[in-house]
Formats: C-alpha cells, sequence, structure tokens
C-alpha cells in the first residue's frame, strides 16, 4: 500500500517529539507550518473516506483508501454537525474485510464510491455496510 510509506517522515517527526510538521526537521524553526494538517484531512478525507460534495456537507461522498494503515474512527467537525465515522479493518492474505460505518447529525444525500460496491447515492442519517477488498 503506497500510502503508507508517505507517513515515514511524519513519524519521524513524531521520534523527535514533534507533533507539528516543522519546514524541516534539522532547524525545527517553524513548528507551524500548513503541512502539520495533513494528517486530519488524510484521515479523514483519504482513510475514512468522507469528503464534501456541496459546501457545508450538505452531500458527502464516501469512498475510503489506505486499508494496509488498519482500523480507524473519528469524528469530523461540519457546519450541519458532527459525522462520526468508524471503519473496521480485517487483513487476510489476500485482501481485507471491512466494516465501515458513518452516523451523521441529519439525513444527507451520500453518494457510495467504495470499492467492491456499485457506486450508488442514498438518503440517510446512519449508514452501514461490510465488504472485502483483494490486495493489489
Amino acid at each position: 500500500d503506497k500510502s503508507i510509506k508517505i507517513w515515514d517522515s511524519w513519524y519521524r517527526l513524531l521520534d523527535l517529539n514533534i507533533t507539528t510538521w516543522p519546514e524541516d526537521p534539522v532547524s525545527q524553526r517553524s513548528d507551524c507550518h500548513a503541512w502539520s494538517c495533513l494528517p486530519v484531512y488524510e484521515f479523514t478525507a483519504e482513510y475514512l473516506g468522507i469528503k464534501p460534495l456541496e459546501p457545508g456537507y450538505k452531500q458527502i461522498v464516501l469512498s475510503p483508501s489506505g486499508y494496509g494503515l488498519g482500523s480507524i474512527e473519528g469524528i469530523i467537525a461540519t457546519t450541519i454537525g458532527n459525522i462520526y465515522a468508524k471503519r473496521v479493518v480485517d487483513e487476510t492474505d489476500t485482501g481485507y474485510n471491512i466494516m465501515l460505518e458513518i452516523r451523521l447529525p441529519k439525513k444527507v444525500k451520500i453518494l457510495l464510491d467504495i470499492d467492491q460496491i456499485e457506486e450508488k447515492t442514498i438518503y440517510a442519517r446512519e449508514y452501514k455496510v461490510k465488504y472485502y477488498v483483494h490486495k493489489l
């Protein structure tokens, strides 16, 4: 899974007790570089797979990735309220068994763009699905 390699430099920074992303790990002059927000975006938009289709999350797309990183859950603060998402990953020799759950503060349109599942749009406040993804 290529996405795991992206995190190598971030893990090295954690080893240096740096919890933000400085402009360089040597001088550590700027501990508030904009790259510090990368994990927040990546975890919610890519790994949990929740992205707005309309401003204010009035419609969302659900399209998780990076299954090799394992299970993850989180809360995304939006203008419609908090969105809770949980992804449980059980790795096998040939792929991943996935359980995905999402809870929204109100019913919204959700475009499902999930591996191995036919793309469709639903209107829901809660959604739970199980599926299998083959390793590449």
